[in-house]
C-alpha cells in the first residue's frame, strides 16, 4: 500500500512539472554528497510548510501566527492543546405503541354462507428513553503553561449535541460527565522558530555541516531536533483524530468511511531528485543569469508541490460539505475535514522520517558498494593494523599480545601466553581467534611485587614487567569483543599462570591460578566492564549530595587503582632449583627427575625438606662445596628413596588388603556343623543368622536341603554340610 501511494505521488509530480525535468528517486540519480544535505533540508522545509498549511485549515490565522512568533522570540515555548469535555443527561421518557404488520382474520360461515369476519392484530407497547449527549472541544495555542488568558489563543472550537435513544434507563449510554474527555498537548516551538522572515510564512531549515556533532545528513543536531518535533506532532495528530472517530461512533448518523480518508491529498515530501533535461521534448526557456540548478528540487518546484497540496485540501473540504450539509450535530463537515487534515499531517511526518532514513540508507549502500563489502569489527581492526605499520616506528608499533615463556634466549620456550580475540584482523570474516594488538612498554629493570598465598604466607616475585594498552573496536548495535586468556605448555614443560588485578605498584591480587604442563592448553574467557569517562562521571555526580559525591569519588578512585588486569607467569624449573638447593640450570636436561619431582609434590604432597640437597657440613668439620652434578645426584637419590618407600608402602597395603580378602573367603568356606532338622523350604534370614552362629555335632539326614535368599545348605550324606554363598 505504501509503495503504491508513493508511485501515485511520483506520477502526480510528473504531471505538475510537465516535461521540464524527469523526477526519480535520489538513489537512481547521479549527485554529490552536498546534494544529500540539500535534499534533507528541502524535505524538512516542505514538511514544515505542509504542517503550517494544515494548521491554517484547522483555524490558524496570520494574526495567530504572529502572536506565536512573538512568544517564541521572547523565549517562551509555544504549544498546541486540544481539549474536550462531554456530558450525557437524561431528558425524557416516551411510550408508544407499535402495531405488528401481521393480522389474524377469523371468518364464520353458516351453510356455506359467510356470516361474520373477525380481524385481530398485535400491538406492542414500547417505552423509550432519550438522552442528551453534548461534547465541547477547543483547539488553542498557548505559551509556557498557558496560565492566563493573555497567553492563550483559540484557533477553533465547537459544541455539538446529539440525541441518543435507549430502551433501558439504566445504565446510561455514556458517563454523566467527562472533564476533560481529552487533553492532549504538543510543543511546536521548533516549527515556529523555523519562520525566520517576518514578511511571509516561509520556513527555513539549515544543517550546520561544520558542527562537531554533524556526521551525516541524518546524524546531526538540527535533524535530531526536527525528528523529535515530527515524532511528537505525528502522535498528537493521531490522538486527536482518534477522538473525532470516537464522536463519530456516538452520533446516530454514521458517515461513510471514505470521507475521512486522506488518500486523495497530495504529500509534498518525497525523496526525489531530477535527472538531466528530457531531450525528447521541445522546451523553450528564458535565458537566466542564475547558475545551473543541481538535481535537488528547486524552491519553485517545492511551491508547486505545496500549491497542489492546498488544492487537494480545498477539494476535500468541498466534498465534505456535500456529504455533511448543515452545522448541527457532533460531526459536521468541519470535523470530517479536520480528521482528514490530521491524518494527512501524520502522513507528512511519517513520509519525512522515511525520506531522511532513505538518505541515510542510500549513503550506507553507496559506501558498501564503494568498498565492496560491509565492514565489521574484524575488517576495521585489519584496517587499523595496516595504518599502524605506516604511522608508527618499529619500536612504537602496536604488537600482538603473545609471549614465549623462557628462561633466557639460550633456552627453548616452555610455552606461550596470549590474550586472543575472535576474528580480529581477518579479511575473510572468519572466526579464528588471534592475539589482540596492543601498545606495550617493557621494563627490563626487575620490579619486586608480592601477593598473599594465604593468611600467613606472602610470596615475593620479580622479573620483566610489560605494560599493555588495548584499543577495542566496536560498532553500535553489536556486542563487544570476546577475549580469552590462552596459555599453552610444551611437552615436558611446566609453568604456573596467575590471573588477577594489580592493586598497587608492588602488590598483585591473584584471583585464579593454574599449573600448565605437558602440552596442556588453558583457556579462560575474560569479561570486560567499562567505567564512565571523566566527563560522564562528572555529569552523573553533579546533582548528588556532597556525601554521595565523596563516596562516588572514593569508589571511582578504587576502581582506577585496582581494576588493572594482570597476568603473572612463574616458571617451575627455576623455582625447583632454588627450592632443592641446586645450581642454576641444573634441571634443564633432567626431564625424568623434573617429572618425578612434580609427581611427588603434586600427587603425594611430599615436603621439600625430604628431597632438597643439604650442604651443611657436620659439626666441627669442613667440606668443600659440592659440584652441580653431585647435588643433582643427591636429589635423585632422595627421589629414588622416596619412590622406593612409596612403592614399599603400596606393596604393604596391597598385601594387607589381600590378606583381608583371603581371611574373609576362608571364614566363608569353613565347615559349620548344623543340627538334624527334618525341614524343607526356605529359611528366614534371622533363622539363617542363628544357624550360622551355632556349632553342632549332629549331621543332616541324607537328601535334605535347606536354602534361603543368600544361603544354601544341602546334605547328601550324614556329615556336616558346607555353606555356599
Amino acid at each position: 500500500m505504501r509503495k503504491a501511494k508513493l508511485g501515485k505521488a511520483v506520477e502526480t509530480v510528473k504531471r505538475l512539472l510537465h516535461a521540464e525535468r524527469v523526477p526519480q528517486f535520489a538513489g537512481d540519480v547521479h549527485h554529490q554528497y552536498e546534494d544529500k544535505y540539500l535534499l534533507v533540508e528541502r524535505a524538512t522545509c516542505l514538511a514544515a510548510a505542509s504542517q503550517l498549511s494544515c494548521l491554517g485549515a484547522l483555524g490558524l490565522t496570520a494574526e495567530h501566527l504572529q502572536t506565536m512568533r512573538r512568544w517564541a522570540a521572547e523565549g517562551s515555548s509555544v504549544s498546541l492543546r486540544f481539549k474536550s469535555k462531554e456530558s450525557c443527561t437524561f431528558t425524557r421518557e416516551e411510550t408508544r405503541e407499535e402495531e405488528n404488520p401481521r393480522k389474524h382474520v377469523e371468518e364464520t360461515t353458516v351453510g356455506g354462507v359467510l356470516r361474520s369476519t373477525i380481524t385481530s392484530k398485535v400491538v406492542t407497547k414500547i417505552t423509550e428513553y432519550f438522552w442528551k449527549f453534548e461534547a465541547t472541544y477547543a483547539l488553542e495555542a498557548f505559551c509556557g503553561v498557558g496560565a492566563d488568558a493573555a497567553s492563550r489563543v483559540v484557533l477553533a472550537s465547537h459544541t455539538g449535541v446529539a440525541e441518543l435513544k435507549t430502551t433501558t434507563k439504566a445504565p446510561a449510554p455514556y458517563p454523566e460527565a467527562r472533564v476533560p474527555a481529552i487533553n492532549q498537548e504538543v510543543n511546536i516551538t521548533w516549527l515556529v522558530k523555523c519562520l525566520v522572515s517576518n514578511d511571509q510564512v516561509a520556513p527555513e531549515f539549515r544543517i550546520n555541516r561544520t558542527g562537531p556533532d554533524c556526521k551525516t545528513p541524518r546524524r546531526n543536531l538540527e535533524t535530531n531536533l526536527a525528528m523529535d518535533h515530527f515524532n511528537s506532532f505525528a502522535y498528537w495528530t493521531q490522538y486527536v483524530a482518534d477522538y473525532f472517530h470516537h464522536l463519530r461512533t456516538v452520533q446516530p448518523r454514521k458517515p461513510d468511511d471514505s470521507v475521512f480518508s486522506p488518500e486523495s491529498i497530495f504529500v509534498p515530501v518525497l525523496p526525489l531528485m531530477f535527472d538531466a533535461w528530457n531531450k525528447s521534448c521541445l522546451l523553450a526557456v528564458l535565458q537566466s543569469s542564475e547558475p545551473a540548478q543541481g538535481p535537488v528540487l528547486s524552491i519553485g518546484d517545492g511551491n508547486r508541490f505545496l500549491a497542489e497540496e492546498l488544492r487537494c485540501l480545498e477539494e476535500h473540504r468541498s466534498n465534505a460539505d456535500l456529504a455533511f450539509p448543515g452545522d448541527d450535530g457532533l460531526i459536521r463537515a468541519v470535523e470530517v475535514h479536520a480528521v482528514a487534515i490530521l491524518l494527512h499531517s501524520r502522513d507528512v511526518c511519517e513520509t519525512w522520517k522515511r525520506t531522511v532514513d532513505y538518505v541515510e540508507g542510500m549513503l550506507r549502500q553507496q559506501l558498501v558498494a564503494a568498498i565492496g563489502k560491509e565492514i565489521g569489527p574484524a575488517e576495521f581492526a585489519a584496517y587499523m593494523q595496516f595504518h599502524y605499520r605506516k604511522l608508527f616506528l618499529d619500536c612504537y608499533r602496536p604488537k600482538q599480545f603473545c609471549f614465549s615463556v623462557r628462561r633466557s634466549e639460550n633456552h627453548s620456550p616452555e610455552g606461550t601466553v596470549s590474550i586472543d580475540e575472535e576474528a580480529v584482523g581477518l579479511i575473510d570474516g572468519g572466526s579464528i581467534r588471534s592475539p589482540v594488538v596492543t601498545i606495550s612498554q617493557c621494563s627490563t629493570k626487575p620490579v619486586t611485587m608480592s601477593f598473599d598465598l594465604n593468611a600467613s604466607t606472602t610470596v615475593n616475585f620479580s622479573g620483566n614487567v610489560h605494560l599493555h594498552g588495548w584499543l577495542s573496536h566496536s560498532f553500535s548495535g553489536q556486542s563487544g569483543s570476546k577475549l580469552f586468556l590462552t596459555s599453552r605448555a610444551r611437552q615436558f614443560s611446566s609453568m604456573v599462570v596467575l590471573v588477577g588485578r594489580v592493586t598497587s605498584a608492588t602488590t598483585f591480587d591473584p584471583t585464579y591460578a593454574a599449573i600448565v604442563q605437558n602440552k596442556d592448553e588453558l583457556t579462560i574467557p575474560l569479561e570486560l566492564s567499562v567505567i564512565p569517562t571523566p566527563k560522564e562521571f562528572k555529569d552523573a555526580i553533579a546533582s548528588l549530595s556532597p556525601e554521595q559525591q565523596a563516596f562516588a569519588k572514593a569508589f571511582r578512585a578504587m576502581q582506577l587503582e585496582s581494576t588493572l588486569f594482570g597476568v603473572a607467569v612463574v616458571q617451575i624449573k627455576p623455582q625447583l632449583e632454588k627450592l632443592l638447593n641446586l645450581a642454576e640450570d641444573s634441571l634443564t636436561k633432567e626431564i625424568k627427575l623434573t617429572q618425578d619431582l612434580l609427581n611427588l609434590f603434586l600427587t603425594y604432597q611430599i615436603p621439600s625438606d625430604l628431597l632438597s640437597y643439604d650442604d651443611s657440613p657436620a659439626p666441627g668439620t669442613f667440606a668443600p662445596p659440592a659440584r652441580p652434578a653431585e647435588r643433582v645426584a643427591a636429589v635423585r637419590g632422595h627421589v629414588k628413596a622416596m619412590f622406593d618407600m612409596i612403592d614399599e608402602e603400596k606393596r604393604r597395603e596391597i598385601e594387607e588388603r589381600r590378606r583381608e580378602e583371603e581371611y574373609f573367603r576362608q571364614g566363608l568356606d569353613a565347615s559349620i556343623p548344623l543340627p538334624f532338622l527334618s525341614l524343607s523350604g526356605y529359611w528366614q534370614p534371622s533363622l539363617l543368622r542363628c544357624a550360622c552362629a551355632l556349632v553342632f555335632t549332629k549331621g543332616f539326614t541324607k537328601g535334605m536341603a535347606i536354602s534361603g535368599p543368600h544361603l544354601q545348605l544341602r546334605a547328601e550324606r550324614e556329615e556336616a554340610p558346607r555353606i555356599v554363598w
